[in-house]
């Protein structure tokens, strides 16, 4: 139960997507009605005290992200907001919950797993059937929908690489569907950014583990994978045109930015983001108040074009520079930092591999607010129980 409810308050954006297209409207957002089953949780087991990891290092890389939000608070006395300042501030709570919920709450890892990996791959292929209505039909938030997809695939790939390589996974005829689904789904999303990172992390591992390619298991799967994933893609491009023709130009775009085409043939999107980067290392630089304290959280919206609501650089850094100042970015790299050294010092240092998908997507898309993947998943990690290997993950179908 306290696996599962985690899992879905994690990947809460899948059922979201399914609402939207059946037109099922909550009377409130799907995570508010997550939401009290996941406090009770936690604010039971921490009235038990029951600390998950008793550890000072644990508490301070806590502490340091307690501190993030409370400036950010301290930043709403003098953000331009007038309403958005509370709402952001309120709703980046959420990620501070999931990061600390591994904390008190002790995890079954190889339940949480199972569950978060039978979510993903339920509902991804469902909803990826429907991924050319949310481009190009007009259902709110399409956009965020196959990011998140896209993101979601990418982490579960270097999960199942990470566990399979320390023992804790073995790789199994049903480890290597799961595999291949969230590769076609990764392969086939229009979100670039998770395709890009989910390579270059996959790259980066298999440097450092190149024996094991030299394995005849391994070079089988990898000539079966190739095959199999190579004629998905063939049949699904020719029955859908329309929609392969706009990925290849999306790719395609993106290659002429990196040899240094002109940067307004990215589209509209891309674009735009730009001018958001540069109009935020313009005003964080305009004078010495705003380069340390920020303009307040929540103003970037009201700034650039006088709308006091969601509206954010599209990256992380210039995000928090902008809002809550050179403070917030000292703040918000101690947490980094010393969460970083506290997984290479218990010796996890590869389970930090499926967190560059959603720590790279913050530097190109979302906003503070938005990070619940990225949060919860370093809360999962950084409280991570190796489990027996010998109770192997594939009695309860994850392995």
């Amino acid at each position: 139960m306290k696996e599962g409810l985690f899992s879905i308050l994690l990947f809460s954006i899948l059922f979201k997507v399914v609402f939207a297209l059946y037109g099922i409207t909550l009377p409130v957002n799907f995570s508010l009605i997550i939401l009290p089953f996941f406090l009770f949780f936690l604010l039971f087991y921490i009235a038990k005290q029951n600390f998950h990891i008793k550890t000072p290092s644990n508490l301070l890389i806590l502490g340091l992200l307690l501190l993030f939000w409370a400036w950010m608070l301290m930043s709403s006395l003098y953000s331009i907001s007038e309403k958005y300042k509370f709402i952001k501030s309120s709703l980046f709570l959420l990620n501070i919950l999931l990061f600390a919920y591994p904390m008190w709450v002790p995890l079954n890892y190889k339940r949480l797993f199972v569950q978060m990996v039978t979510i993903a791959t339920i509902l991804e292929p469902i909803l990826f059937v429907f991924i050319p209505l949310l481009l190009f039909g007009d259902v709110e938030g399409s956009k965020a929908y196959y990011l998140a997809l896209g993101e979601i695939s990418g982490i579960i790939i270097l999960f199942y690489l990470v566990l399979i390589k320390n023992n804790q996974i073995k790789p199994t005829a049903f480890s290597t569907i799961v595999i291949l689904i969230h590769t076609i789904i990764l392969l086939m999303n229009p979100a670039r950014g998770p395709i890009i990172f989910t390579l270059i992390l996959i790259t980066i591992w298999a440097f450092f583990h190149f024996d094991l390619f030299l394995r005849l298991k391994m070079l089988i799967f990898i000539l079966i994978s190739f095959v199999s994933v190579t004629g998905i893609l063939i049949v699904f491009f020719s029955m859908f045109p329309e929609y392969s023709t706009f990925l290849l130009e999306r790719m395609g775009k993106l290659i002429q930015l990196v040899v240094g085409q002109d940067v307004t043939i990215m589209g509209v999107s891309t674009y735009e983001r730009l001018v958001f980067w540069a109009f935020s290392i313009k005003m964080i630089f305009k004078d010495a108040f705003h380069f340390l304290f920020g303009y307040g959280i929540g103003s970037f919206g009201t700034l650039f074009n006088g709308y006091d609501g969601r509206l954010y650089p599209h990256n992380m850094i210039l995000e928090t520079w902008f809002e809550l100042g050179l403070i917030g970015i000292i703040i918000l790299g101690l947490f980094f930092t010393s969460y970083i050294l506290e997984i290479a010092r218990k010796r996890n240092i590869w389970l930090l591999l499926p967190l560059g998908v959603p720590f790279l997507d913050a530097m190109k898309s979302f906003s503070l607010p938005d990070l619940r993947i990225l949060f919860g998943i370093m809360g999962m990690v950084l409280n991570f129980v190796i489990w027996n290997k010998r109770s192997d993950i594939d009695e309860d179908r994850a392995g």
